[in-house]
């Protein structure tokens, strides 16, 4: 029986007769590899996965969709020191990967790193890239500590001045919903309003009614698909 090529297979071919020389064709290729290996992810193929991931990075080392895979391979696999490679490597370089995949590997990371290490990667990983998953995960650590609440607050509401838009609105959600403050209500009122002004309404999301200037693939506030329409 004649063999089926894949999408990918097929790109890697017309590379491979190409030579390397075409970057756009690289580039497909190896989102193509990405995309195959997180559908290995998914049936649990963490070997042929992890092939895939390496294959895609192999054409472009950056590719954020394979290292965060591997990452998640590695988390699944228990790879302490592998996964402690990966941080390091995606933070030293395109840490969007991470972000990506955030709620995959997070309950994994937390589970394999100790408080202290966790709580010093978070600043390191926060001061290089200062995502709101992050800024999250920060005040919920201060909101722990000697500080309380306020602390965790008051870093969050920080963090929205520096990096206003959707992701910190609805991190600052996030962080009342779990530790209730006084006068919350008033700021994320405020907060929502900016946000929609400077947004003017463009896009929605039809299950939570989030606006953001973005037609995001997935809701930042309640994470469905396939959701956000323009207004």
């Amino acid at each position: 029986m004649q063999r089926q090529w894949s999408q990918a297979e097929a790109w890697a071919i017309k590379l491979a007769a190409q030579g390397l020389r075409d970057d756009a064709t690289r580039e497909r290729v190896a989102h193509y590899r990405a995309a195959e290996a997180a559908d290995a992810l998914k049936q649990r193929k963490l070997a042929r996965a992890e092939q895939l991931a390496n294959a895609s990075l192999s054409l472009v080392p950056d590719q954020s969709r394979a290292q965060g895979l591997l990452l998640q391979v590695a988390c699944l696999k228990h790879d302490q020191a592998q996964v402690r490679a990966l941080l390091d490597r995606m933070l030293a370089g395109n840490a969007r990967g991470l972000w990506l995949i955030w709620d995959a590997v997070r309950d994994c990371l937390t589970e394999m790193m100790p408080l202290a290490e966790w709580e010093k990667w978070l600043v390191e990983a926060y001061a290089h890239y200062p995502a709101s998953e992050l800024a999250l995960e920060r005040a919920f650590l201060l909101a722990q500590g000697a500080g309380g609440a306020q602390a965790g607050w008051d870093f969050m509401l920080e963090h929205a001045r520096k990096q206003p838009g959707v992701h910190a609105l609805v991190a600052m959600e996030a962080f009342v919903d779990r530790y209730p403050q006084p006068c919350a209500g008033e700021i994320l009122a405020v907060v929502r309003a900016v946000h929609d002004d400077a947004d003017m309404g463009r896009y929605v999301c039809r299950n939570c009614g989030l606006r953001t200037s973005k037609a995001h693939w997935q809701c930042p506030r309640c994470f469905q698909w396939g959701q956000i329409e323009i207004l």
